[in-house]
């Protein structure tokens, strides 16, 4: 029944079509500009939001504080106390700050709440972080920022 409302609405649009060219070049151009504009909104998308890093191994950009609930105050480049931090890509155990060898570069910085204590080892990486908090996260947030060299 629907299948046929459908042929019957495309025949009568094809025989308008042919009848009228100005409304049938209406409706290519209208066409092409709207899957020309849906094309162009994908590719900002795209670029902007669903592309990971500009790195060639974003999983590997990882510190990672295991914070203390009972913490109230985290002071300026220090870590919290009785937490842990993890391992980064540069070796060392702290924030190593953005650094893009050029152009500008997105820094996604997230944070979770678990309902437990991780058992980590400072030297833990970005793998073995997402599999302990796996079954194991509350609620999430994430601040993307963007940096480049002036």
């Amino acid at each position: 029944m629907a299948l046929d409302i459908f042929r019957q609405d495309v025949r009568i649009g094809l025989r308008v079509l042919r009848k009228d060219k100005a409304y049938f070049l209406l409706a290519v151009l209208v066409l092409g500009l709207g899957i020309g504009g849906a094309t162009t909104q994908f590719t900002v998308v795209n670029a902007v939001a669903l592309r990971g890093l500009s790195f060639p191994h974003p999983e590997q950009l990882v510190t990672f504080g295991l914070i203390d609930p009972k913490a109230t105050d985290i002071g300026e480049n220090s870590a919290p106390a009785g937490g842990i931090q993890g391992t980064n890509d540069f070796g060392k155990r702290n924030y190593g700050g953005p650094c893009p060898p050029s152009g500008t570069h997105r820094y996604f910085f997230k944070i979770y709440a678990l309902d437990t204590k991780l058992d980590l080892k400072p030297s833990a990486r970005r793998a073995e972080l997402d599999a302990a908090m796996r079954g194991h996260t509350l609620a999430q947030g994430e601040l993307m920022a963007r940096y480049s060299h002036k």
